[in-house]
Formats: structure tokens, sequence, C-alpha cells
């Protein structure tokens, strides 16, 4: 059985004091193929190849509260070596437990803002004003209808 996911991204810092987006941090990830899962992350043991992937910026920044890609899991990797994860060198993290080896991105031609679509989706909680729940822990499962209708937005032009 398949399974359904959105991935989240941060802001942060690079390893050089900057701030850098949720959006570059998911685009540098994207052009790596590589998503890193750490200790804490929430469905982390439940991913699989084959999963299918949404990417979602939050953070306050430039491109943020909006999901801009999908992706099929590949592999979900342990990290062995975590002094050799590329991320590690460009932006302040955790080093990660697994790895997911991505495959089949697609970048969105319009990223989709998740606020407006909010009533449509099954996995927001009832109080809509803490909409923001969705997306703690890291990965969020949602429904194949919950992925058709955000894809769907996405690819439309």
């Amino acid at each position: 059985m398949r399974n359904n996911y959105i991935l989240v991204a941060t802001d942060t810092e690079s390893v050089k004091g900057a701030r850098v987006s949720s959006k570059e941090i998911a685009a540098f990830r994207i052009e790596e193929s590589l998503w890193p899962l750490y200790a804490g992350t929430r469905n982390r043991k439940m991913m699989a190849p084959g999963d299918r992937l949404l990417i979602y910026c939050g953070g306050t920044r430039s491109g943020a509260r909006s999901i801009i890609a999908s992706a099929t899991i590949d592999k979900v990797v342990d990290v062995r070596r975590p002094n050799s994860v590329a991320e590690l060198q460009k932006f302040l993290s955790n080093s990660p437990s697994l790895m997911i080896e991505m495959t089949n991105i697609a970048v969105f031609t319009n990223p989709v803002s998740v606020r407006p679509i909010l009533e449509k989706l099954d996995c927001c909680p009832s109080n809509l004003s803490k909409w923001g729940v969705i997306f703690f822990g890291g990965v969020r499962r949602i429904s194949d209808t919950d992925f058709d209708i955000i894809s769907e937005l996405g690819y439309s032009t």
C-alpha cells in the first residue's frame, strides 16, 4: 500500500550565519534528490519506497507557506556517517538519522498556497485558525484525496 506525505522545510541559517529561507533549503534538497529525516521526525519509520511526497516551505521568508513540488520515495537509507551529508556543510542543522532518496521530482508550475484550500483538505483540524499544526513534526501523512487536490493545483496552468 502506498502512503502520501508532506515534507516540511523551515527557515534556518547557513554555517556562516546568514538567514536561509525554507524555499532555498527545499531547492537544495530537490537538487540533491535527498531529504533528511531526524530522530524526532514524525512518521519517519513508516515511510517506504513508492510513497508519494509533497514538499512544503514553511517559515516567514520569501516563498513560505506553499507546497512547491512532488516526488516519490526511491529509498530510505540509514545515515552511517552524518558528516558526509552535504546539507550539513551548508546549513545549520542536526545530523539526520535517515535520508530519503527521491525520484520523479516535479517542481510545480504554480506553488500551492495552503491557506486558501484549507477547507478542502482532510488533514486540516476542525479549528482552521490552528491550521499550522498540520506541518509540525517535519512530515505529515495525508490522504490520496489531499495529495490529488494539491497536485492538481500545482500542475494547473
